[in-house]
């Protein structure tokens, strides 16, 4: 269901902001119409989505979460959009209009541009910062998502992030207490009533759980409740490091990202 006060209207703009997305692939566009105007039913099935694994950062082709958005868009008959392009100081760089699929495209090559940063292989530890999405792990737990496809099996992220305002809201902290992905999707599908989208952030953050083990640094999340969300709490990245690097040995690959939350990686060799 969509609101119908704007299937109704004569003309349809949708306005919005074209920016990295951890699995519409990006921002702006359709995503005005699902989830902007659509029920919380439609929501929660488009956003289910993810559970195929081809819902992604960055990804537009092959998308069902994305496609879907630009069904629902074609479907109510969306004349056109108004979106920005903004660099990480916040500023409009660009501004694309027009058909709602192609002047979508035209900013995801921008976005691509200011965001993207080409990652030659896949690597076995991550220091990356979730600077500046590090208010609270909720909005943090982006960092995550942004890294997931670059790093090894059994590889380590060492996550840095404040965390000022805690951990986020109840649904989130008892999603993220959930013990697999499977657990959280389950848990999703049957308390309906509960936020979707803090069930799919966390959904994605334990798909990364099960490849990596990983240590977040943070003032604002106490070590217990690090722990219940099933990681390891550290006090500092050179102390994860010293204890983890003899495993690894001489030929680790080691990345670092100082603006995690809002890097869109390109893996050089898929």
């Amino acid at each position: 269901w969509v609101s119908k006060d704007v299937v109704q209207a004569d003309v349809k703009i949708a306005t919005g902001n074209i920016i990295p997305h951890r699995y519409a692939g990006y921002g702006g566009g359709a995503k005005s119409i699902l989830p902007g105007i659509s029920s919380r039913e439609a929501i929660g099935y488009n956003h289910l989505y993810v559970e195929t694994g081809e819902a992604a950062l960055g990804k537009t082709k092959g998308n069902p979460v994305r496609e879907e958005m630009e069904e629902a868009a074609r479907m109510i008959g969306l004349d056109m959009i108004v979106n920005t392009v903004m660099n990480v100081k916040n500023e409009i760089v660009k501004v694309v209009a027009g058909d709602p699929d192609l002047a979508h495209q035209a900013g995801v090559r921008i976005c691509n541009n200011i965001y993207g940063v080409k990652i030659p292989e896949k690597a076995d530890i991550i220091l990356a910062s979730s600077y500046p999405m590090d208010i609270s792990f909720h909005q943090a737990s982006k960092t995550l998502e942004a890294i997931g496809h670059i790093i090894k099996e059994k590889s380590t992220i060492i996550m840095l992030s404040p965390c000022y305002e805690g951990i986020g809201g109840k649904d989130f902290i008892d999603y993220l207490k959930e013990k697999t992905p499977e657990d959280i999707i389950k848990s999703i599908k049957a308390h309906k009533e509960k936020n979707v989208v803090s069930g799919v952030i966390s959904y994605l953050i334990a798909k990364c759980k099960e490849k990596a083990k990983i240590y977040l640094i943070s003032e604002g999340i106490q070590d217990k409740d690090i722990m219940e969300m099933g990681m390891l709490p550290a006090k500092s990245a050179q102390s994860v490091l010293d204890n983890i690097l003899p495993r690894y040995g001489e030929e680790a690959k080691i990345l670092v990202l100082p603006t995690a939350s809002i890097t869109l990686p390109l893996l050089e060799e898929e």
